[in-house]
């Protein structure tokens, strides 16, 4: 009986370590693209203090035969659809930069194929919320859920604890929104 409560507590944070893994990774993916695009070195303070703990995690789809190539994401419930979509824009320029073609044949550029990830609107995640992050990063609801009238400089959780700053436009550069916009509005990247 401890023999098996051992093992399945050693799984258990063995995952865990391998998530933390895949959300820096995932961090650090995202992270190159903006240093990479000059436009984007603005947002690199806001981005970096956002950090992994920012990142939505996935998992393996279940109806996907091994090895997985799809994985659902699984979103922090304090994190907005503005960030998200920001977000889905650099994924969709790092995807990019590890495609090519050759003659009729399509290939990835060397390393591991990149995931398929899903986007199923699944807001289950249990990432903690970072603080301090532009007012405009964090879900409404979520703020307002935590906080009623929390942006009328309410003295409660909001105001003292999470610290949003002043809401920070996100934009992208325009000849690369144009190319992606329709790929990352779509469930997948």
């Amino acid at each position: 009986m401890a023999e098996k409560i051992y093992s399945e507590s050693l799984f258990i944070s063995i995952e865990g370590f391998t998530d933390r893994i895949s959300l820096k990774k995932l961090f650090q993916r995202r992270r190159d693209v903006i240093m990479t695009i000059p436009a984007l070195n603005p947002y690199l303070e806001d981005f970096d203090q956002l950090g992994a703990g920012g990142m939505s995690s996935d998992e393996e789809d279940p109806g996907m035969s091994k090895p997985s190539m799809a994985y659902n994401i699984r979103e922090p419930k304090w994190r907005s659809e503005e960030v998200k979509r920001w977000l889905r824009l650099l994924d969709f320029v790092h995807l990019e930069s590890r495609c090519s073609m050759e003659g009729y044949q399509f290939r990835f550029s060397r390393g591991a194929p990149p995931r398929l990830r899903v986007d199923n609107n699944n807001k289950t995640s249990t990432a903690r919320y970072v603080r301090g992050l532009p007012s405009n990063f964090y879900d409404a609801r979520w703020l307002e859920a935590m906080e009623p009238g929390w942006s009328k400089s309410g003295t409660g959780f909001v105001n003292l604890v999470i610290r949003p700053k002043n809401s920070r436009k996100l934009t992208f550069p325009e000849d690369l929104s144009r190319c992606a916009l329709s790929f990352a509005t779509s469930d997948y990247i």
